[in-house]
């Protein structure tokens, strides 16, 4: 259901703004908090964020699923390490 609603929200402009005030405001405020450290500046501070933007999206999640949870939670994480890595 909300592979559907997401890829309807792209084409209905009404659907796109409840999807973008609700779980879009959600996942910008993780996004944030996955890059809110002060030490990420200039081009390392952009692949954090494009690493962290993947790690929350729907459809990684959706792609890693068949890992479960704990799993693909880690996967994700080491995903936002190695951006942030040196």
């Amino acid at each position: 259901m909300t592979a559907n609603v997401l890829r309807d929200a792209e084409i209905i402009p009404a659907l796109g703004q409840l999807v973008q005030n609700g779980l879009g405001s959600y996942l910008s405020a993780v996004q944030t908090i996955l890059t809110e450290r002060p030490k990420f500046r200039g081009r390392r501070r952009e692949r954090v964020e494009a690493a962290a933007r993947v790690a929350i999206d729907f459809h990684t999640w959706r792609a890693l699923a068949k890992l479960g949870d704990k799993s693909a939670a880690e996967l994700a994480a080491r995903f936002v390490e190695a951006a942030a890595a040196d």
